[in-house]
């Protein structure tokens, strides 16, 4: 008999409920879920049978019941009406934080992101730091965060986290090379006798010559006559220089035109090739020249090699 009280008593309370359509919306997530009795994500007449089992029922804090929803300590027909209250209204079920990647307490760059993972979707979201993009159960937090230490706290409808990470400053930029596609160029040739005194022009008493490069170089450097034919000086390029000299070869011929070529690779790996063409090699000047007032002029003031005169009169 009191089953069947029980059942038309909450037939009666779900008609009029119907009737009237009431229904809350907005309501306390809370409340929602202490209505839904049976836990099933739906509250419905199944938990106002619930109630109804335990109507009479004593709720304490070491036994307590679901079905005493109002939490008065007693299941009665309070509890009754506060489902019938809700009845049809879906409650969401509680978001859970699980994981966060990368791990808390772990190193990050400036524009890393942070992937959080929840049971269920999370329902308003937010964060201290960061943008946050929600996809289902996932949070995607972007950055740029600040150097130093992170303090992120996120919140969400069914809780709050903290989350700690130290943020490290960008590696520097490697600065900008610009690649080296310029050959090497020849800056300066001199020639020199066996003081070491700069010609104008080889003579037959040349005995090295000297060429200047832009920048380091290696290769080879020979003499050659105008026809092609080896002289047989020694060569050597190191750094910037290179010299050719006679040493134990064949002095330059008079008369002779000479070329050098040069062949050299920088350290970027451009390479040129180059001819240096002398004029005639002149005739080294008889040593002493006897000189008079009709050839002054033309030995000693229009030379074009250093004149050492001693002068010498008869009267």
């Amino acid at each position: 008999m009191k089953k069947l009280i029980c059942s038309l008593l909450i037939l009666s309370l779900t008609l009029s409920v119907l009737a009237a359509s009431y229904a809350e919306d907005g309501t306390d997530i809370d409340t929602l879920r202490a209505a839904d009795v049976n836990a099933d994500g739906t509250i419905s007449i199944l938990d106002l049978v619930r109630i109804a089992a335990d109507l009479g029922a004593t709720s304490t804090a070491d036994q307590p019941l679901n079905s005493d929803v109002n939490a008065d300590g007693t299941v009665n027909i309070l509890d009754l009406v506060f489902v019938a209250n809700h009845l049809g209204e879906v409650v969401r079920p509680p978001a859970v934080f699980v994981s966060a990647d990368p791990v808390p307490e772990s190193q990050l760059e400036i524009d890393d992101t942070i992937v959080l993972t929840f049971d269920n979707p999370p329902e308003a979201f937010t964060t201290s730091t960061g943008v946050a993009t929600v996809v289902d159960n996932t949070v995607t937090l972007s950055g740029p965060f600040e150097p130093g230490m992170l303090v992120l706290v996120v919140t969400w409808a069914d809780g709050t986290q903290t989350l700690r990470y130290t943020v490290r400053e960008p590696d520097p930029e490697p600065p900008q090379i610009t690649p080296d596609t310029e050959p090497p160029q020849i800056t300066n040739v001199i020639a020199m006798d066996s003081d070491g005194n700069i010609e104008p022009k080889p003579t037959q008493n040349t005995t090295r010559f000297e060429i200047t490069f832009n920048e380091a170089v290696i290769g080879q450097a020979i003499l050659f006559t105008a026809g092609g034919t080896n002289v047989g000086w020694s060569s050597e390029i190191e750094g910037n220089k290179g010299i050719v000299e006679r040493r134990y070869a064949k002095a330059l011929e008079s008369g002779f035109t000479y070329v050098i070529e040069v062949n050299v690779i920088d350290a970027a790996g451009n390479e040129i090739g180059y001819t240096i063409t002398f004029p005639p090699v002149d005739e080294s000047p008889e040593i002493p020249i006897l000189v008079d007032d009709a050839t002054f002029d033309t030995v000693v003031l229009e030379s074009e090699l250093p004149v050492v005169v001693e002068f010498y009169a008869e009267w």
